[in-house]
Order: structure tokens, then sequence, then C-alpha cells
């Protein structure tokens, strides 16, 4: 009797070890919504909120309510790990763009699929996206990019509203499409002096770089927005519409050609001046990819 108690022990813990086994395989890959879906709120850097709010005329606080599937003739040119569905949502609010959006709107997302090529749970959620209008269509918006949508929060809602803030203010700074010229004066007393870099702008905004050695004192610089430099002018923020402009668009390394001197000494101390600059503002801190 205790053999066969015994062997339906074994049995048993064998079946336990089975089941254990296939909960294991169900749920070790929940479907997950990709970092912009789910956790955008949280992983959406201010050049992230930047960057998408200037290439987007229309943003919208949006709850989906209805998800429809895609056939495969709709969705070419889809990525391999995503579905396209089409999107209809009840608008919240229209934190930017022209007014005559319809109450409920649709639009193509392309969602993320999990490793059963099944997509997440996106029926009444709320999502902050960022599109364009469709010509002659009140009730339908095209995404900036194919996945250009956040996970609403209070948080991101008010990063989203000063971003825009920022970006349609009269004296706003224009994109860097180039450095035109640099040249470095030097001062009076040696070890002093003053580096001027040139900036081209989309539309031909006046902005310049300037950096002040003094004896004694560490190295200063600021940017100015307009024909005359400001000698009060500050460093700017980092997570400034300003700073964006710079840590994006301004390459890491001067080129020489640009230098707009012979002296070596002049040449020098430009590179180290542009350099401090480039240190200061850091990187363009873009995390999410949209597409």
């Amino acid at each position: 009797m205790l053999s066969i108690n015994k062997s339906l022990i074994l049995k048993y813990l064998f079946l336990l070890f089975i089941l254990f086994i296939i909960a294991t395989k169900s749920f070790a890959q929940p479907k997950q919504i990709s970092n912009n879906v789910a956790n955008g709120q949280n992983s959406a850097s201010y050049d992230d909120i930047m960057s998408i709010t200037l290439e987007s005329e229309l943003v919208v606080d949006i709850v989906a309510r209805k998800i429809k599937k895609l056939p495969a003739s709709q969705s070419v040119g889809v990525r391999p790990d995503r579905k396209r569905v089409l999107i209809i949502g009840e608008v919240q609010s229209l934190i930017r763009g022209k007014s005559g959006l319809n109450s409920e709107v649709r639009f193509l997302f392309d969602a993320p699929i999990d490793s059963r090529g099944k997509i997440p749970k996106l029926k009444k959620l709320r999502f902050i996206a960022f599109g364009r209008h469709v010509s002659g269509r009140n009730d339908f918006i095209r995404l900036t990019h194919t996945a250009s949508m956040l996970r609403y929060s209070d948080s991101l809602n008010s990063r989203v509203r000063n971003s825009i803030r920022e970006a349609i203010a009269d004296n706003a700074p224009q994109k860097i499409t180039s450095i035109s010229s640099a040249f470095h004066s030097p001062g009076t007393i040696i070890g002093e002096g003053e580096t001027q870099i040139f900036l081209n702008t989309e539309f031909g905004q006046p902005m310049a770089i300037s950096v002040t050695s003094k004896r004694g004192q560490n190295r200063r610089w600021s940017v100015s927005t307009s024909e005359v430099i400001d000698i009060n002018a500050t460093e700017p923020r980092r997570s400034s519409l300003l700073g964006y402009r710079l840590a994006c668009s301004l390459p890491r390394s001067l080129s020489p050609s640009l230098i707009e001197s012979s002296n070596q000494n002049n040449r020098e101390k430009l590179l180290s001046d542009y350099k401090l600059v480039i240190d200061s503002i850091g990187p363009c801190l873009r995390k999410l990819t949209w597409q």
C-alpha cells in the first residue's frame, strides 16, 4: 500500500510539473504594448516630445473605442513585427490643431505584435496621438508616423502642452540647418578672448553662439537669436526649444574649413570653445521610435 501511495504521489507531482511548464510558456511572454504606447509617458525624453510636436500639426487627446484589424491588402509596407489596425477613437480634447475635427475620429496605427502574432489590448485606453489633417475629412486623421502615439498621463499632457507653447511662440528658435562661419578674437590680455559661431536657420532667423574667456573665470557661453548680441545672455536651458535645436542639429565637431583664421592658436582656441558648447548642451536624447 505504501508503494502504491508513493507511485500516486510521484504521478501527481509529475502532473503538477507539466501544468507548471504549460503555464510558464503561456505567461512568460505576455502581450506587450510597445514602449511608446505603454510607457511613453515615463520614457519619452524632452527631445522625443519636442521632435514629434514640431512635426505634427495635430495633437489629439483620444480614447480608443473600437479596434479593427485590416487585411494584408491594406497593410502594404508594414514591418514584420507590426500589424496595421484601424482605431476609432473618441476625442477628449484637441491639444493642437485647427477646429472642425469630429468628436469621433479614425486613424491607422501599426500595432506591435507578440511572439504569437497577437496585438496588445488597445480598446478603452487613452492616448495622445500626433498627426496631420486629412484633406476633406473631419472624421479621419493621419498619424505623423505609423506609431506616433503615447499612453496618456496628466504629466505627459502637461509636457506636450508646454512643448507646443514653445513651438508656436513668436520668437521660437528656428531649425538650425548648418554652421555658416566661426572665428576667435583674442583679447588684449593673454588667455582672454571671444569666439563667435554663426548659424544658418530654416527661415533666416539670426542665430549665433558666443563663448567668452576672461582671466581667472570659467568660460561662459550663450546664444543670440537676434541681430544684436545680448552681452547678458546666459547658457540656454537644456530642456528648452533652443536647447533641443542645438543638441539635435549641431555637428559634434566643427569642420576646420569653417574657421575664419589662419592663426593656429586662434583655430585651436575656437575648436576648444566649440567642444565646450557641445559638451555643455549634451547629446540629442531621442529614445523612442515612431515607426
